[in-house]
C-alpha cells in the first residue's frame, strides 16, 4: 500500500482493501477528513480506470500551459521534444529567482519561462541558419528596438536591425556555435535570456543578452546585446560581426 501526501490532499494506493479501509477508520478517529472515493483527479492529473489498469494523463491542463506560454494556436505533434538542442535549455529556471512570486503561480511561471527559452532556442537557429525572412518575422517592428552586435556597433529601430542582420549573414558562412549557461526570467509582458556563446569549446567565450516583449500572443525580440568578440577577417568597425 502506498499513500501520497500534498498539503491536506492524500491519494492511497493499493490492492489490499482491508488495509486501506483500516488506515480510513484510524485516520477518521484522529482527523477530521472526507473520502472522496475512487480517484478521478489529483494535482491536475487525471486517473482513468480502464480494464487494462489505470491511464493517468493531463489533458485538461495542457490548454492552460499553452494560454500562459502563448502557445494556444501552435501545431501539435505527437512526440514533442527537444533532443536536437540539449545544449540550450537550462533545467534550473528559477535559480536567479529566489525571491520572486509569480502573480499568477508557479505553474503559469514555468510554463512561461520554458516558452522563452525555447523562442530563445529559435533565435540561434535563425543565425545558424543565416534566415533573414525568418530573423524579421522574430523582432518586433517597433522603431525602439536596438541591436549591439558582437563588433560593438549599434543598431536602432527595425530596418536599421534588419540591416544589421542582412549584412552579418552576407559577411560570412554560418557559425555552429555552442550555448552553455541559459537564464531566462518573465515579468509580465518582459522577458530577458543571458547565457554564455562558444565558437567551439576550446575558444573564448562571449556573453548574449536578449529581452523580449510579448504581443498578440507572441514573443518578439526587442533587443540583442552581444559582447565583443574579434575573429580572424573581422570587418573592422561599421560592419557587424557575422554570426550574432
Amino acid at each position: 500500500m502506498y499513500f501520497l501526501i500534498y498539503v491536506d490532499d492524500m491519494l492511497i494506493i493499493g490492492n489490499n482493501t482491508k488495509a486501506i479501509q483500516q488506515l480510513l477508520t484510524t485516520l477518521h478517529k484522529a482527523f477530521s477528513i472526507k473520502e472522496l472515493r475512487l480517484a478521478s483527479l489529483f494535482l491536475g492529473i487525471q486517473i482513468l480506470c480502464t480494464n487494462h489498469g489505470y491511464f493517468l494523463n493531463q489533458s485538461h491542463y495542457a490548454p492552460e500551459i499553452l494560454n500562459a506560454s502563448g502557445f494556444t494556436n501552435c501545431k501539435s505533434t505527437l512526440t514533442p521534444h527537444l533532443s536536437n538542442r540539449p545544449n540550450q535549455l537550462n533545467q534550473d529556471f528559477t535559480v536567479e529567482q529566489d525571491d520572486l512570486t509569480p502573480t499568477q503561480g508557479w505553474k503559469s511561471y514555468y510554463a512561461a519561462t520554458k516558452a522563452i527559452v525555447n523562442v530563445n532556442a529559435e533565435f540561434c537557429n535563425i543565425i545558424k541558419e543565416r534566415s533573414l525572412p525568418a530573423m524579421g518575422r522574430f523582432w518586433l517592428h517597433a522603431d525602439y528596438v536596438k541591436c549591439i552586435h558582437s563588433s560593438g556597433e549599434l543598431y536602432m529601430g527595425f530596418n536599421a536591425v534588419m540591416n544589421s542582420w542582412a549584412a552579418a549573414f552576407n559577411w560570412a558562412p554560418g557559425v555552429a556555435f555552442q550555448i552553455r549557461d541559459v537564464r531566462a526570467r518573465v515579468s509580465g509582458d518582459m522577458a530577458w535570456v543571458t547565457m554564455k556563446a562558444y565558437i567551439d569549446l576550446d575558444s573564448d567565450q562571449f556573453f548574449m543578452t536578449n529581452v523580449y516583449e510579448f504581443h498578440e500572443g507572441h514573443w518578439y525580440m526587442v533587443h540583442h546585446h552581444s559582447t565583443i568578440m574579434v575573429m580572424d577577417g573581422d570587418p573592422g568597425p561599421g560592419q557587424p560581426n557575422g554570426f550574432a
